[in-house]
């Protein structure tokens, strides 16, 4: 699957007069995704900026139950559940947000964060393992406490609030992206694995 992380492509990044905060996630019944998906919402919910949208982008069988989740908290009005994007849907969401978000407790690998920083857009993000690595506070978006829905919200509002810091924090996490290939990947991973081993190989406890 292409990336946007992957094409490095010539991209400016435009304000707008709404402000839409994207989230990305596979809707299932997996502990991960449901937290993920519906703290997010409750972060919005706290966000109370009539102008600002939170579009969900993503399917599966958690749909109807987050969809009553946004009518519980009264924001429905203000939250598009897009269903599945393709890819290149998928990269002019994250063009054209204000913010992209991952609440998740923990991931593999920020690889959702880097597409939003390749395409010039900030993130915020659980200050969370897997996660923390794939965002420079307060340079290409903010890192929170997980499942603070307080301090979630106030990073949401500083960027809705503030098209400046939108495009300075995009600028930033644009060339934090490029400094990511996967043959730089690749490199790296066998430089580590021949340090491993050398170190193997002069230690006693190898032998």
């Amino acid at each position: 699957m292409t990336s946007c992380v992957a094409e490095f492509r010539a991209i400016t990044f435009a304000s707008c007069t709404m402000a839409s905060i994207p989230t990305i996630s596979r809707l299932i019944r997996r502990c991960d995704h449901q937290l993920h998906c519906s703290s997010t919402s409750a972060d919005f919910a706290e966000l109370r900026n009539e102008n600002a949208t939170l579009e969900i982008a993503g399917t599966g069988d958690y749909r109807p139950a987050l969809e009553a989740l946004t009518r519980e908290m009264g924001i429905e009005s203000r939250v598009r559940f897009l269903g599945f994007i393709p890819e290149e849907s998928k990269l002019a969401l994250l063009r054209r947000a204000w913010a992209a978000t991952l609440a998740s407790p923990k991931e593999g690998w920020g690889i959702s964060n880097m597409e939003a920083a390749a395409c010039g857009t900030p993130v915020v993000a659980s200050d969370s393992p897997g996660i923390r690595e794939s965002v420079i506070h307060e340079e290409t978006g903010f890192l929170v406490p997980h499942a603070d829905i307080a301090a979630m919200a106030d990073a949401m509002r500083k960027l809705a609030d503030s098209p400046s810091l939108v495009e300075s924090m995009g600028k930033a996490g644009r060339r934090f992206a490029e400094g990511f290939s996967w043959e730089k990947s690749a490199d790296d991973t066998i430089a580590h694995l021949e340090e491993v081993v050398m170190r193997r190989g002069e230690s006693d406890q190898w032998k």
